[in-house]
């Protein structure tokens, strides 16, 4: 009888090849790359015979899923050790055929041209560079009776395998390693193609410093801005997102989606916004569009032909006109927001303390089967949150929006784009959220994960307790480094995993970097994020202004909050035991300062029930802090006082009561 052997089988670099990205495109097209890989990979081994993630046996709806983990685990049935062997072998050659294929797809024109210049030891650099990136592992093992210790098993021997690093030294041109410029994404290996910087005269141009003499020089149509030099590997994304996906937004779009989106119906401003988006979105921007020095800069690195400096001009000032008519704003920041499943390798462990041991009905467990079912429920959430957040429904057409019932379900009006999803994979999800709907998103995308997973599960397995994800955000300027926001955002959910460790996490980090370089950090609970809504919805008075005064509560009550309360906060940042109701008092007295009419009829009774409202959300705010830090407090006021700056008169930001639930 054939013995069965669970194998892992996992590919890298992970973060790093994602994360080295100055373009989102850069990033969308790392994570869509480990995507194809892996999904070669699981073709490789038999989709029949993988545990998890979810591969479904239809063609068409493999071929939809997008976004998938960087591992799988199999079950194998086999007659000994060496066919197991093959099978993990054969995976691991069709991963690094695909990625040379790849590889070489995209770089086949630069191949061509390197061959008629008879660059050889370019083309072996490049080889090089290509054959030595990724990190594939594997381990299988022959299955007993307890699949639980199996699985446990097979875990503890990956992190051993991945703790004995291995490398491989570059070696060519008759040398060991590389020596001269670095690639501009990475910083590692050597550039081996570049854009040079051109003088006012187009034919006078000079190449990056210290460029090694195998780099080729590559034109306006690869994507590459003045100076810039890629490695190979870097190339390969930067020309793979041009290649096999749809334009990717830049930040400067993600920031600006909301008036991008909803100006469409504005014929005069649809047009301008047609030829700012060809030349470059920065040129949305006052600073940019009417800086004639700025200007000629940006549109020096535009793949197209650049369009006449006057017409930029006159775009510029049509497309605002008509859109500050609608009240919108040049919104200059936008969100990173991405998050993973709390508990993830206990749950898929089977640890008793989440998974019971027997289910609803009294069976035992099968773990294997709770893991096909909980990748299976995970798979089906990702392509939820991606249509969700892009607002575009698998199966219609490009840019058809999901329908007005999938609207409403979701808390969103008419027209509504959150933003761009880079990678839904199940339990884990990265994505630009513009500024307008970053509250909204966070509260759907919990909402949607504790019905489709979380409760799914828990009705057939009686789970311990609910499964839940945490989540990092970074607002930042469109101007800030990406890799610099995407880093912070991945540290803003370690931060909020940390905070709430020995809790059941369902949190999340919030971190603002201002233009000015100043940052402000926060963490708090999940289900906080309404509270966040609400706080700034009073900022902004969006309720009964039809049916009353046009109110609201000034955002200097933060700045007099802080003044207020910063001297009687210990060393360790807690306010002063036994004093609660100091600040409660406070707070009102304040709050109650900080009310602003524009009525001449002031109707007081609605007044003081708009201060008293406000004051209890300040009030339930501090009371569920964590740890009761007023840094942490006046962290997130801050927050909310800076995203009120920024979104004021735009988007309203209620949602009924199917988000904010």
């Amino acid at each position: 009888m054939p013995q069965q052997y669970l194998l892992l089988f996992t590919i890298g670099p992970v973060q790093s090849f994602i994360a080295q990205a100055r373009k989102t495109s850069d990033l969308a097209a790392g994570s869509r790359i480990l995507s194809d890989l892996i999904k070669t990979a699981i073709d490789a081994v038999g989709r029949e015979n993988i545990v998890f993630p979810y591969a479904p046996q239809g063609n068409t709806e493999w071929k939809g899923i997008k976004s998938l983990p960087n591992r799988f685990v199999a079950m194998l049935s086999s007659d000994s050790d060496s066919n197991i062997e093959a099978i993990a072998q054969k995976a691991q050659k069709s991963v690094e055929d695909k990625w040379v294929d790849i590889a070489r797809d995209s770089l086949k024109k630069e191949w061509k041209e390197i061959a008629q210049k008879a660059l050889e030891n370019w083309n072996e650099a490049a080889a090089a560079q290509v054959s030595q990136h990724l990190d594939i592992n594997w381990v299988a093992i022959p299955c007993t009776d307890d699949y639980r210790a199996d699985y446990a098993k097979l875990e503890q021997l990956m992190g051993a395998i991945k703790n004995s690093r291995t490398f491989s030294q570059f070696s060519y041109n008759g040398e060991i390693g590389e020596q001269g410029r670095k690639c501009s994404l990475d910083g590692e290996r050597n550039a081996l193609f570049y854009r040079p910087i051109e003088g006012r005269d187009p034919k006078d141009k000079k190449a990056p410093a210290y460029i090694t003499s195998a780099a080729i020089e590559v034109g306006k149509g690869n994507n590459l801005d003045q100076g810039e030099a890629l490695s190979a590997v870097s190339y390969v994304k930067r020309i793979y997102s041009n290649t096999n996906e749809k334009t990717f937004e830049s930040t400067a779009e993600i920031a600006l989606l909301d008036v991008l989106t909803k100006m469409n119906n504005n014929s005069n401003a649809k047009m301008c916004k047609i030829i700012l988006l060809k030349a470059n979105a920065q040129l949305f921007f006052e600073e940019n569009a009417l800086s004639k020095a700025r200007r000629e800069k940006i549109l020096k690195n535009t793949e197209e032909e650049p369009s006449d400096d006057s017409v930029i001009e006159r775009c510029y000032k049509n497309f605002w006109k008509a859109a500050k008519e609608e009240k919108h704003a040049e919104l200059k920041y936008y969100a990173i927001l991405t998050f993973d499943g709390d508990s993830m390798g206990k749950w898929l462990s089977g640890d008793t303390s989440l998974l019971p041991e027997k289910d609803v009905v009294g069976n035992p467990i099968d773990l294997q089967q709770f893991q096909k079912d909980f990748s299976r429920e995970l798979s089906r959430f990702a392509k939820h949150a991606s249509e969700m957040i892009d607002n575009e429904k698998e199966g219609k057409k490009e840019g058809e929006k999901w329908g007005k019932k999938e609207d409403e379900k979701e808390g969103k009006k008419e027209g509504e784009k959150w933003g761009r999803t880079v990678y839904a994979g199940g339990d884990d999800f990265l994505g630009f959220i513009n500024l307008n709907y970053l509250f909204k998103a966070l509260i759907s995308l919990r909402k949607a994960y504790r019905e489709m997973v979380s409760d799914k599960l828990k009705e057939k397995y009686g789970l311990s307790r609910e499964l839940s994800f945490s989540a990092g955000i970074c607002i930042a300027h469109y101007k800030e480094p990406l890799s610099i926001v995407l880093k912070t955002a991945h540290e803003a959910q370690e931060a909020a995993k940390n905070k709430y460790e020995k809790e059941e996490k369902d949190a999340f980090g919030l971190t603002v970097i201002k233009g000015s370089g100043e940052v402000e950090k926060t963490v708090w609970k999940n289900y906080q994020a309404a509270k966040f809504i609400e706080i700034l919805r009073y900022f902004r008075g969006e309720e009964e202004c039809d049916a009353h005064e046009d109110w609201s509560f000034s955002t200097k009550l933060v700045v007099n909050l802080q003044n207020e309360f910063v001297r009687l906060i210990n060393r360790d940042g807690f306010f002063p035991q036994g004093c609660k109701h100091i600040l409660e008092h406070e707070i009102k007295r304040i709050t109650q300062r900080q009310y602003n009419s524009k009525s001449k009829n002031k109707d007081k009774e609605f007044k003081l029930r708009k201060v008293l409202e406000m004051s209890e959300h300040l009030i339930e705010l501090y009371n569920q802090t964590h740890d009761g830090k007023m840094n942490n407090y006046f962290s997130a006021l801050n927050i909310l006082r800076f995203m009120y700056r920024q979104i004021n008169e735009q988007v309203a930001l209620y949602s009924d009561s199917a988000v904010m639930q």
